[in-house]
């Protein structure tokens, strides 16, 4: 039986953090704005981790596919061609060079390119935990 709880956590964390980013950064005094930037940079780092974990999982307990390789791209390649991902696998290429690039820079282009992007991957990865588990994702 495959787990859901991690990624169903990371993900609501991350849209939390993402609502006070664009919801409430006004109000942060100037010092901390940079560390709620960084809190949704870590936290969509941490989601995408657990989509990844969980898709890999799904893929080899429940549809029997073996990886062929390491890494998140084959997980993620595997799953676009079973239809686990609402879009492209070059659109979860992309969201995978973003965590690998903000692994390095969190504070930088690297950042601002991750935060761009946090409203699509929520709903990606929401779509993405309908699909495995059958719930609605709010």
């Amino acid at each position: 039986m495959i787990s859901y709880h991690w990624f169903r956590v990371s993900l609501r964390r991350l849209q939390e953090q993402h609502d006070n980013y664009v919801n409430r950064l006004d109000s942060v005094p100037r010092w901390g704005r940079s560390a709620v930037e960084e809190s949704v940079v870590h936290r969509f780092q941490m989601c995408h981790d657990s989509v990844h974990g969980v898709l890999g999982r799904h893929l080899r307990e429940v549809l029997g596919i073996a990886e062929d390789g390491p890494g998140p791209l084959v997980i993620l390649r595997h799953a676009a061609e079973n239809d686990l991902l609402p879009s492209d696998f070059g659109r979860w290429k992309t969201y995978n060079d973003i965590r690998v690039g903000v692994a390095n820079d969190c504070s930088g282009e690297e950042a601002r390119r991750c935060l761009e992007i946090v409203p699509e991957f929520l709903s990606e990865a929401g779509a993405v935990y309908e699909t495995l588990t059958g719930e609605t994702w709010e």
